[in-house]
């Protein structure tokens, strides 16, 4: 059985992992570091970085994409809220490539803290605002600023640990499958 702190340090840097970034150290609540290193895909497909700056470099999107990849996101970030809320990650698995590795951990881990008896209360993206572009490779690039509503994560024991709102920088790399379908092949946080 996992001490008190050292189970509130898995759980702040799993809900850094759900927001994008991943690292931090086992048994500090220290922030996590974000995780700004290309995914090999599981496909023939290429890596992808989600970073900032890759997206300046982009190529025009055209208006229905744009407008899909928008829709995309905020489907995403719902979908992503619903399950903090009730643990159930199938819709963000399910919208999220095997190469987005952020995507990957925070399902796994928020899947596996809700299996034990814990929580998450709050932690939801609010105002968010959007902002698309292409990127040579075929790809689409979604920036969200958002507010990271206030939340509380509670232990199956019934500890808890408490975090103020705060600012969100979140970017979104986007693939379409052969079918047309979007998914999100990367996220980071700033």
């Amino acid at each position: 059985m996992r001490s008190t702190a050292g189970w509130m340090a898995g759980l702040a840097v799993g809900l850094g992992l759900a927001l994008g970034a991943c690292g931090g150290s086992p048994g500090s609540t220290d922030e996590p570091k974000k995780d700004t290193k290309a995914r090999p895909s599981a496909s023939a497909s290429p890596s992808v970085s989600a970073s900032p700056s890759s997206a300046a470099k982009g190529a025009d999107v055209a208006a229905d994409d744009e407008a899909a990849a928008k829709r995309f996101v905020q489907t995403f970030l719902a979908a992503h809220d619903q399950a903090m809320a009730d643990g159930d990650f199938s819709a963000v698995t399910a919208m999220s490539a095997d190469e987005c590795g952020n995507c990957q951990m925070s399902a796994t881990y928020y899947s596996q803290l809700y299996e034990e008896g814990g929580k998450v209360e709050g932690g939801t993206f609010t105002k968010p605002t959007f902002n698309v572009s292409g990127r040579d490779d075929d790809s689409v690039v979604v920036e969200v600023k958002s507010t990271v509503s206030a939340y509380e994560i509670v232990s199956a024991a019934g500890s808890s640990k408490k975090f103020p709102a705060k600012p969100n920088a979140s970017t979104f790399t986007l693939k379409k499958d052969a079918d047309g379908t979007w998914h999100v092949a990367g996220w980071t946080y700033d």
